[in-house]
């Protein structure tokens, strides 16, 4: 009898406490043997509760002194005991207390397969209006609805993707081949867990970039096979606050910029040009995004799809004046987070 595999679940935090309470209770909820779960919190510097609510779940708690959550991720995974590595943010929850076990159990029929990641967000009508966008629209930044390059289940495309992909349907998951001339989706966070023996050999800098990992290894092999098991996760984005949502739009190109001219990223956001020709287009025109806000209405009735027109504008404009102020070098780093709260 194969003995239950050990999890270490990595969460970096900055001043989420109450967001990391709702994670951690749905971990603690979980039917799988708690005594085989590690949580490791690697704290950026909070100021709040945070890390008194990691001592009263019993976390394992690290030091993050480069404040990022990619950092914070590089710290965990080197410190992680578990068979397996789970990537979960400390805005995610478990929607069901089989979420762990399900998981698993499907790595563990796929020897070969070094991660598996849920096929949806989950959607809760008690959710804010951005959260429940994202988990229609399958997306946590529009653009990639538009690139293609998204890797949940949007309820407009009724699909979890648009990039070529081979898949076998395996009744509790779907094994799914990507090839390096068609790229990879956003694989890598929300959920993704990893087999510890590959996760720790990728780590290999300060910095633990979730959706790089697979690129690198579909860059030097040619073809990446993983699972993407029927079920979802809950991913509190930004609630129903449009002040968060820019502030993490200016945090996401900003980083990516920065950290892209270093020369340590190497996922490939420039392989569908014209994805971002059409989203281009489409902020000029206007009219296409309110299109597709009715069509979405029409196949789940939330007016939650009524807010892309006015996040796909405000991404336009963020990204867009993000990318002058570097080309110009009034901006020349990533976004601070010594204010930052989730």
């Amino acid at each position: 009898m194969k003995a239950t595999p050990f999890i270490s679940i990595i969460t970096p935090t900055l001043n989420c406490a109450t967001s990391l309470k709702d994670l951690l209770s749905s971990i603690k909820m979980q039917n799988y043997p708690q005594h085989r779960i590690e949580v490791v919190v690697v704290d950026g510097g909070s100021v709040d509760e945070t890390l008194q609510v990691a001592r009263d779940y019993k976390c394992t708690i690290l030091s993050n002194p480069l404040f990022t959550g990619e950092a914070g991720k590089s710290i965990g995974i080197r410190h992680a005991i578990g068979d397996y590595i789970a990537l979960l943010d400390s805005d995610n929850i478990l929607p069901t207390n089989n979420w762990l076990s399900t998981m698993l159990s499907c790595l563990q029929k796929e020897p070969a397969v070094v991660c598996a990641e849920p096929i949806g967000f989950t959607y809760r009508k008690s959710d804010g209006f951005i959260t429940r966008y994202c988990a229609l629209l399958g997306v946590n930044d529009p653009i990639v609805y538009y690139l293609g390059n998204y890797d949940r289940y949007s309820k407009l495309s009724n699909t979890w993707t648009k990039i070529e992909h081979t898949s076998e349907d395996r009744k509790d998951y779907l094994k799914v081949t990507f090839n390096a001339a068609a790229g990879l989706p956003t694989i890598g966070a929300n959920g993704t867990i990893y087999k510890s023996s590959f996760i720790k050999n990728t780590n290999t800098s300060e910095y633990l970039f979730d959706i790089d990992v697979l690129a690198s290894k579909l860059k030097h092999e040619g073809t990446l096979t993983i699972l993407k098991v029927k079920t979802s996760i809950v991913h509190i984005y930004c609630g129903d606050s449009i002040v968060k949502f820019i502030r993490k739009q200016s945090r996401r190109i900003a980083d990516n910029l920065y950290y892209t001219k270093q020369g340590v990223r190497s996922y490939n956001w420039n392989i569908n040009k014209v994805g971002y020709i059409k989203f281009i287009v489409f902020c000029f025109l206007v009219f296409p995004f309110i299109i597709d806000s009715i069509r979405g209405f029409i196949k789940k009735r939330d007016y939650a799809w009524f807010v892309h027109t006015l996040l796909c504008e405000i991404t336009f404009m963020v990204y867009g004046f993000t990318v002058i102020l570097f080309k110009i070098g009034i901006l020349s780093g990533p976004k601070s987070r010594s204010k930052w709260k989730q």
